[in-house]
């Protein structure tokens, strides 16, 4: 949950500009990955004539394939930034732990998942959850109630001005702070 929440706010502060050929190779994969749901896997088989036999009409492309993909693309990005950033390679003893775990979750033998997926797929899959590790351990949390305060508190250099601005803030940040953790009902 914190790591998912770190890489979303990571995401988010994001500078970088994505490419439109990252985004639309992201929107290709989701549409296929959906037919194939339908038994649909002809990977010759167009985009447009896949969207048409899907159904996917031009606003949910607009409303729910594209901004997913752009977040995926989005994340591929800043997950391959902190790979290159952190240079991170795998020692031979933490490929083989990543790979027992792997084998253990899917109960295959440790030769059929290397067989399988291949060396550089691991690889590169390892790569990326080390990277997500890193995101997710970075992270800072803050509270949502003092985080909304500080928001909605206006930046002003005199400390006088600032308590009542605090106090003008405190309700807003209270009804954030029940919309994120409302009150627990009593048990009848």
């Amino acid at each position: 949950m914190i790591r998912n929440s770190a890489i979303m706010k990571a995401i988010e502060n994001m500078k970088a500009e994505v490419p439109e050929t990252l985004i639309r190779s992201h929107v290709e994969a989701i549409i296929r990955n959906f037919a194939n749901n339908y038994g649909i896997n002809d990977p010759e088989m167009d985009i447009g004539t896949l969207t048409s036999l899907l159904g996917i009409d031009e606003e949910t492309m607009n409303t729910a394939i594209r901004p997913s993909a752009e977040n995926e693309a989005k994340t591929e990005l800043l997950v391959n930034a902190v790979i290159d950033a952190e240079n991170i390679e795998p020692e031979e003893e933490e490929l083989n732990e990543y790979i027992n775990k792997i084998s253990g979750t899917v109960g295959a033998k440790v030769e059929d998942i290397k067989n399988y997926f291949g060396m550089d797929y691991i690889i590169d899959e390892f790569k990326k959850e080390k990277a997500m590790e890193i995101i997710g351990d970075s992270a800072v949390l803050v509270d949502k109630v003092e985080e909304t305060a500080k928001e909605e508190a206006p930046a002003e250099e005199k400390p006088k001005k600032k308590a009542p601005a605090k106090k003008k803030a405190a309700p807003k940040a209270e009804k954030v702070a029940e919309e994120v953790a409302p009150a627990e009902k009593p048990e009848e």
